[in-house]
């Protein structure tokens, strides 16, 4: 279904659309295609390719998300543009463009590399969020300061056909990794000794925070004449007792009264509430929290803070 609303733009709702570059391993699961291939000579690949020209791929992590977002139009606008950055070529950007048609999937730039690096492609569009299945380009692109995040392969489906819901941890997501990094180092007791004199005063910007007002002036947009279409958590292993800074950060971000519901879960298991939301994708900086995540919607590991500092495993 397409929205046809008032003219946001026009009256002053939203300057920009949202815009999003996806790598092609996120809307399509390339996995077994890349290991037939891994396992192949170049002179067989290239044969096995040219014959697989027609195979249909399987959906990937992003792509249902993607067709939601597609059908946010405004005035005959766009609320979030996606755009397409792969490094593929040749057979394989061919077979990944047969399936974009198939799927009928909008995209507002279609770009593949051959093989070269993509981070100047993202860095040149001015990207509000930047997702990948490969941890090296999502650093990259956060150490660029764009908001980007790797998403994982394995994925559940929760979300509502209607509705689009996007959830979001607190800290090292759209917070700073002040908090955490108290905890890692000193523990639980010296987390509330440091929010208790921290009381007043807002909580550092993560590396998400700017995605996340984004998100929020298109929700306010579309809500206004179609409410619900997007609705928003943040889902924080922290407790109520240490959540008054976060309730007073949104404040100061004039969030407070778009954010649909904030979830302390005082270290608990995420994933109750994360099926409860009928999230359609889910930030977090700990694989922890990932992988359990993932058997309920899409998930985002964010490789940012205290908790990626260390070396751990790939995924």
């Amino acid at each position: 279904m397409v929205y046809n609303i008032i003219n946001i733009y026009k009256e002053g709702y939203m300057e920009n659309p949202i815009k999003i570059a996806v790598s092609s391993g996120c809307l399509f699961d390339l996995r077994q295609i890349n290991n037939k291939l891994e396992r192949l000579s170049p002179e067989d690949r290239s044969d096995f390719l040219s014959h697989s020209h027609n195979a249909v791929l399987e959906k990937g992590a992003a792509y249902q998300l993607v067709k939601k977002l597609n059908d946010l139009v405004v005035d005959g606008r766009r609320l979030v543009e996606v755009c397409l950055v792969s490094r593929k070529g040749g057979h394989m950007a061919d077979l990944i463009r047969g399936n974009l048609s198939l799927a009928d999937i909008n995209l507002s730039e279609i770009i593949f590399t051959d093989g070269a690096g993509i981070i100047d492609c993202v860095t040149k569009r001015s990207i509000d969020l930047f997702l990948s299945t490969k941890t090296c380009d999502v650093r990259d692109a956060l150490s660029c300061h764009i908001p980007a995040a790797k998403l994982l392969p394995n994925f559940g489906v929760s979300g509502l056909e209607n509705q689009i819901r996007i959830a979001f941890d607190g800290d090292s997501v759209i917070f700073d990794d002040k908090v955490d990094r108290i905890f890692e180092k000193h523990g639980i007791d010296a987390v509330h000794d440091h929010e208790k004199k921290m009381n007043h005063i807002p909580i550092n910007p993560g590396p998400l925070q700017s995605f996340f007002e984004k998100v929020h002036t298109a929700k306010k947009a579309i809500n206004l004449v179609k409410p619900g279409t997007l609705k928003t958590a943040i889902i924080t292993a922290r407790s109520r007792s240490v959540g008054k800074r976060v309730r007073q950060t949104i404040e100061g971000w004039n969030l407070s009264e778009s954010v649909d519901r904030i979830d302390f879960m005082s270290g608990a298991c995420k994933t109750s509430a994360i099926e409860r939301f009928c999230t359609d994708i889910f930030f977090d900086d700990r694989m922890d929290n990932c992988r359990p995540a993932s058997s309920y919607s899409s998930v985002a590991h964010v490789p940012w803070g205290i908790a990626n500092a260390l070396p751990h495993d790939e995924y």
